[in-house]
C-alpha cells in the first residue's frame, strides 16, 4: 500500500475527531439533548458526559498522530472501536420514528440521521480499519510523513485539493439557499409585523364618532 494513503486517510481522521470534539465542547445542552433523542443509556444523559466526550475525542486524536508505534496502535484500535459504535448508534437510530439528530458534530451541517450519516459513519469505520491494519504493521503518521518522497507530497496534496473543492462546490449553493431561507423568513415576520400594527389604526378610522340624538326621560 503507497504510504501517502494511509497517511492521508490518518490525518483525515484525525482531523474528523477534532472537529467533532471542538463542535461537542461549543454546545454541551445540546450534547446532552441529543443523548436523549438518541435514547442512550441515563447514565450517559448527565453534563458530565457532554463534557468527556469530546475532551476524550481530543485526547484519542492525539494519541493517533502519536509517534511510538504502541501508543499509535492503541490509540487506533480505540478509534476503530469507537467508530464502529457510533455506527451501532445511528443505524438503530434509523429505526426512531420520527428519527432525531445525532448531534455527531455539534450544529455544524445538517445532523438529522439518515442513510448519509450511515454511510459517512461506515466510510469512518472503514478507513479507520485500513489505517488500523497499516499501523499494525510498526507504521506511524510521523514517521511516515518524514518518509515522503516528492511524488507522496503530490499525491497527498493532490488529494486534499480535491477535498477542498469538492466541500466547496457542495456546500457552496447549500450556504446559499439557507441564507436565501433566512432572508425570506425575516421578510415575512417584518411584514406580519406591520400588518399587526396597522391594523388597530384601520379599525380606529372606520369608527367615527358621533353625537347621540336628543332625547326625552
Amino acid at each position: 500500500m503507497p504510504s501517502s494513503a494511509p497517511v492521508l486517510l490518518a490525518v483525515t481522521l484525525t482531523l474528523v475527531l477534532v472537529v467533532s470534539a471542538v463542535a461537542k465542547l461549543s454546545d454541551r445542552p445540546s450534547t446532552r439533548s441529543v443523548t436523549v433523542l438518541l435514547r442512550l443509556p441515563s447514565v450517559l444523559h448527565g453534563s458530565w458526559f457532554a463534557t468527556a466526550l469530546p475532551v476524550a475525542e481530543l485526547v484519542l486524536a492525539l494519541g493517533l498522530l502519536a509517534p511510538w508505534a504502541g501508543l499509535a496502535l492503541v490509540a487506533w484500535g480505540i478509534a476503530t472501536v469507537l467508530f464502529a459504535l457510533y455506527l451501532a448508534v445511528i443505524a438503530r437510530a434509523m429505526t426512531f420514528d420520527p428519527r432525531p439528530s445525532c448531534g455527531c458534530f455539534g450544529r455544524i451541517g445538517n445532523q438529522r440521521v439518515t442513510g448519509h450519516t450511515v454511510v459517512r459513519n461506515l466510510l469512518l469505520l472503514g478507513s479507520s480499519a485500513v489505517v488500523l491494519t497499516w499501523v499494525s504493521a510498526g507504521h506511524t503518521v510521523p514517521s511516515a510523513v518524514l518518509d515522503l518522497d516528492q511524488e507522496g507530497w503530490a499525491w497527498v496534496l493532490s488529494a486534499a485539493t480535491v477535498v477542498a473543492i469538492a466541500v466547496l462546490v457542495v456546500a457552496g449553493p447549500k450556504t446559499t439557499e439557507h441564507a436565501g431561507r433566512k432572508a425570506a423568513e425575516a421578510a415575512r415576520a417584518a411584514q406580519a409585523a406591520q400588518a399587526a400594527q396597522a391594523a388597530p389604526r384601520e379599525e380606529a378610522d372606520d369608527y367615527v364618532r358621533r353625537p347621540n340624538p336628543p332625547s326625552l326621560l
